[in-house]
């Protein structure tokens, strides 16, 4: 540990400065740029090592920003160059007086929490992507990367653990969700706590707010000059001479083959800007990326760049579009070769596609070395989807992708864009089915609920029950009966009509008209009572009954009523001879429920059909429908 106190002369220059934090090692010079490391002694070496010359990050030394109520400054920079990119791991100065780690590349930001105690890792047991091992014996942990160092560069002043260059990353997602970050050489392991975080929520301020500086190279084979925007985390660049270009990290641009002439023009150039998803992007890259483990499908992929939230890719397949970012918290299972599905946070993923491609068409820069050839697992909850990719066996990454309109693309770019040619894997579906049942259900349930309540709250109960005598011969014309008054009290009612006449191989036709006296207003209906019986081929039958259904009348007003009653008979002497009316208010009518319940489930039952045959659709083209085809 060293000093934060005392002043230190410059090896070089001689100009005076000093340590802000007992525990960093190493200090450029901020006069004449030499790197100087403090020893265990607390004295001053220079240090051979390489200081930042190219400071195109939306972060500087001097950025300030909060994570977690705690505040930070940035007070250096260690930039790692690795196999297939570079790693920013700023030297975070906090408030609490610990010094942290916010490791940043391609728009992955993460705080690194360094552990006091250093958890128990076999990492002999994490040779390749997808392996896994247990921490402290017990919790899962599976590799998603490993990646050795090749050289580094400073900037600042700079907490740096191991003060050589020859250090091995070991990314894990642990089972708990918390990830953890683990680096080695030959003296030991040091393990971080990984904390994934978004640019906003770290609230940065003091940014580099000016132009980036690019990098200029010129093409090895055509010499044409050549201008990467985001050197040095673009390491490969489809020149227009059709040269595939790779970054060498000590000779520049190398040629790494040669692609086939060009078949397609992008339809959003690079250099064009558009803002997706409230993010400011510039196209800074395209390809063809060819299937080349199945049908041989093409698509088409642009690289969209902003300085705060890094790289973001816009793919489209038969005017379709997929907008999707590199994410450092993502479900391990999507890695794994065995997975079929995962959720993850509420999400129910189904594996979609498995296969491999490579770039068959590239114009500008990407990020990494993108000209091997690569695997990716699909998992897809539309319109959502979980994407991992092999790049090599020790490294896989996970993109967070979802659906984006024609629309929002066509919007963003004010360009002419493809017309959609058939469904996409991630079009939205018109209802979840799951939501649809849900919400069938829940209709269903409130439909019955007012139902009951109706029906208990309502002021029903028995009107009238009033027997009628007829003449004993057809010649007397017959008569009108009326009953007596009485209230019906709700603001809408109904009544119950029931008829019972003594017949008896014969019928009856009884009229009713219920009249309102205070309007006279009239609702009518008819009723039929027949019974017939006989005896036929030894076996006795009846037909009919002596007393009619029950009718109702519906949607009567409050006030004061009446019935007037006429009846019609088939003539014969031996006709019914009385008849009895029975008259009840504001019964439950439980038909009217089952009509409504059959209108309110008529759209859930659309909406589910439609959903489950978009769906089938959907998948017609995967090796790993649910569905069966014929």
């Amino acid at each position: 540990m060293g000093s934060i106190s005392g002043l230190y002369e410059c090896i070089s220059c001689r100009h005076p400065f000093s340590f802000r934090h007992a525990d960093s090692q190493l200090l450029v010079c901020p006069s004449c740029y030499t790197p100087h490391q403090r020893n265990e002694n607390d004295k001053l070496v220079a240090k051979a090592i390489l200081v930042v010359q190219y400071h195109n990050d939306i972060i500087k030394v001097g950025t300030t920003g909060s994570w977690r109520k705690i505040n930070f400054e940035v007070i250096g920079r260690i930039r790692y160059w690795l196999g297939d990119g570079a790693l920013n791991y700023w030297t975070l100065l906090a408030d609490d007086s610990r010094l942290y780690y916010l490791a940043e590349s391609y728009g992955v930001y993460s705080i690194l929490e360094k552990y006091e105690d250093i958890p128990r890792i076999n990492l002999n047991e994490l040779n390749k992507a997808g392996d896994t091992t247990l921490i402290n014996g017990s919790t899962r942990a599976t590799l998603d990367k490993r990646c050795s160092c090749i050289h580094y560069e400073i900037e600042g002043e700079v907490w740096d653990l191991f003060q050589q260059s020859n250090q091995t990353f070991y990314d894990l997602n642990a089972a708990t969700g918390q990830n953890i970050s683990v680096a080695t050489n030959a003296d030991g392991f040091t393990a971080f706590r990984v904390h994934d975080c978004s640019f906003e929520s770290l609230k940065l301020q003091h940014l580099d707010e000016g132009p980036p500086t690019p990098k200029l190279f010129k093409c090895p084979r055509c010499h044409d000059e050549i201008t990467i925007k985001t050197f040095p985390y673009a390491q490969s660049y489809g020149c227009s001479c059709g040269a595939k270009l790779q970054l060498a990290h000590s000779s520049g641009l190398q040629e790494a083959g040669q692609f086939k002439p060009r078949k397609y023009t992008p339809d959003i150039a690079p250099g064009k800007t558009g803002i997706i998803k409230g993010i400011n992007y510039e196209v800074i890259g395209f390809s063809v990326k060819r299937d080349t483990t199945q049908d041989e499908g093409e698509w088409r992929e642009y690289v969209l760049y902003n300085r705060q939230e890094g790289y973001a890719f816009l793919n489209e397949y038969e005017g379709n579009w997929i907008y999707s970012r590199e994410k450092g918290e993502a479900p391990a299972e999507a890695a794994e070769r065995s997975s079929h599905d995962f959720i993850y946070r509420g999400t129910h993923f189904r594996l979609y596609n498995r296969y491999g491609y490579k770039i068959r068409e590239m114009q500008g820069e990407y990020p990494g070395k993108v000209f091997g050839l690569s695997y990716a697992y699909e998992f897809i909850a539309p319109p959502l989807m979980w994407v991992a990719e092999r790049e090599s066996e020790v490294s896989v990454c996970y993109f967070q992708a979802e659906y984006i309109s024609r629309e929002d693309v066509l919007h963003a770019f004010s360009v002419p864009l493809p017309d959609s040619r058939e469904m996409g894997v991630l079009s939205p579906p018109f209802l979840k089915p799951s939501l649809v049942l849900k919400k069938a259900i829940i209709a269903a349930g409130v439909l019955l609920l007012v139902h009951l309540i109706f029906s208990l709250t309502r002021e029903n109960g028995h009107v009238l029950t009033e027997s009628y005598s007829l003449p004993d011969t057809a010649t007397v014309q017959s008569p009108v009966f009326v009953t007596g008054s009485f209230t019906l009290p709700n603001w809408r009612n109904n009544l119950e009509i029931t008829t019972t006449a003594s017949v008896s191989n014969d019928w009856m036709d009884i009229d009713y008209e219920v009249v309102n006296t205070q309007t006279g207003e009239e609702y009518g209906l008819s009723q039929e009572v027949s019974y017939y019986a006989g005896y036929e081929d030894g076996e006795s039958w009846t037909e009919g009954g002596t007393t009619s259904s029950p009718d109702v009348i519906s949607n009567l007003p409050a006030g004061q009523y009446f019935i007037r009653i006429q009846h019609t008979g088939s003539g014969s002497l031996f006709g019914p001879k009385h008849f009895q009316v029975t008259v009840n208010r504001n019964v439950a009518v439980h038909s009217n429920f089952f009509l409504f319940l059959v209108l309110v489930l008529l759209w859930p039952t659309y909406a589910y059909l439609r959903s489950y045959w978009t769906d089938r659709r959907r998948w017609y083209n995967s090796e790993f429908s649910p569905y069966e085809y014929e």
